[in-house]
């Protein structure tokens, strides 16, 4: 009895879950179905363009380096003694004018030496002045045995010997009076150019000697960025300027929360590789880069400082015929999505070059063509697409 039951209970599941599935496979096959394909292919995309950039470009490379003087010095004194005078100007950190003195040492010793010399040119020149007297006497006398004489000691009764060790003497002793006036004058140590004082290292009643180091200096009216360049890039780099016109751009990012940005031009181009990154080198001049005001020499907020680290932008060759590409819209695989007659059209390109913000296109892209901007996640050939200002413009007309 017990199993009769069972068989029944389990005959009549099997029937329950039959009548279910029946049931909903009915529902399903009845349902609508939604046109997705259709919907997809009948609404466009909405996108942003740009005209293409067609034209001649300069593209810019993009180089760093460090900045630093183009003259830099230690003052050193040319004769020694001890210092009598100290300029008050001559502080680290002033800007001094070619020219100004900056230190003298005691000038007794080379004062006294320039007497002796101009004394001892006293005497040689008396001694010329009697010579030439002698010469008129030497004269006559050969004049009356000049037929006698051998022609090997005309010279001698002439007396030209004596003439010419009585000019030698003038010479040397004009010599030495030059030297020590040029002595003299070396007691007084000025600015060899117009620039800065780094250092000091001499006070009033120091004893110097030749060779001790006074201060470090360096100019202030050129400063140098020497900028490492990969060698891929050297043979687009353009050639140095030669008429003197500012053609780098020089962009300061250390300079507190403000960006400075200067103008430079490329003066060499270094033939030989840095040792440390194996990259080609290059030498920027930077005309006034303290931004020094004519009146009071002072250093401008904008100054470009020696041994700050900088960015520069430095003028490639000039690709001609070719369009000028934003790269963030620049594609995978060198491509490019254009909107042709409300269609994507995506392109492959010819890149000539590409720098830190423009990729610029010799094929591919030709005048007129409207470059998509915008990021769209289906990406096929030949998909419908719509500018956004369009779209716009079709809702306000319903």
């Amino acid at each position: 009895m017990l199993r009769q039951t069972s068989v029944k209970t389990i005959l009549t599941s099997t029937v329950m879950i039959i009548g279910s599935a029946l049931a909903i496979s009915v529902i399903f096959s009845t349902e609508p179905k939604a046109q997705k394909d259709g919907a997809t292919k009948k609404t466009p995309m909405l996108v942003e363009v740009i005209n293409a950039d067609w034209g001649n470009h300069v593209p810019m490379i993009r180089t760093y380096g460090v900045v630093k003087p183009s003259k830099t010095i230690q003052l050193k004194p040319r004769v020694g003694g001890e210092v009598i005078a100290v300029s008050p100007q001559f502080v680290p950190g002033n800007l001094i004018s070619q020219g100004q003195w900056l230190i003298k040492l005691d000038p007794t010793d080379f004062e006294i030496a320039l007497e002796r010399a101009r004394s001892e040119l006293t005497k040689a020149e008396s001694a010329y002045a009697i010579e030439q007297g002698e010469q008129i006497r030497a004269l006559k006398a050969f004049e009356l045995v000049s037929e006698t004489v051998a022609s090997d000691n005309k010279a001698l009764i002439l007396r030209q010997p004596q003439l010419k060790q009585a000019e030698a003497e003038v010479k040397t002793a004009q010599a030495m009076v030059k030297q020590a006036e040029i002595e003299l004058q070396r007691t007084v140590i000025a600015m060899p150019f117009s620039g800065q004082i780094l250092s000091r290292e001499a006070n009033l009643g120091s004893q110097l000697t030749p060779g001790n180091v006074l201060a470090d200096v360096i100019g202030t009216k050129t400063y140098w960025i020497e900028s490492n360049i990969p060698l891929s890039q050297l043979a687009w780099l353009a050639a140095p300027a030669s008429d003197g016109e500012a053609n780098v751009v020089i962009k300061n990012t250390t300079a507190g929360n403000q960006e400075t940005e200067h103008q430079g031009k490329l003066i060499q181009v270094i033939t030989r590789l840095d040792e440390q990154s194996r990259m080609a080198r290059v030498l920027i001049e930077v005309n006034d880069p303290l931004g020094l005001t004519s009146n009071n020499q002072q250093i401008s907020s904008n100054a470009l400082i020696a041994g700050t680290y900088v960015e520069t932008d430095l003028p490639a060759k000039t690709i001609n015929d070719s369009v000028k590409l934003p790269v963030q819209y620049l594609r995978k695989r060198d491509t490019a999505w254009v909107m042709k007659d409300g269609k994507l059209d995506i392109r492959s390109v010819t890149v000539l070059y590409r720098d830190e913000n423009f990729a610029y296109i010799s094929e591919g892209i030709t005048e007129g063509d409207k470059v998509i901007t915008t990021d769209i996640s289906a990406v096929r050939q030949g998909a419908n697409v719509e500018l956004k200002s369009q779209s716009v413009l079709n809702m306000q007309a319903e």
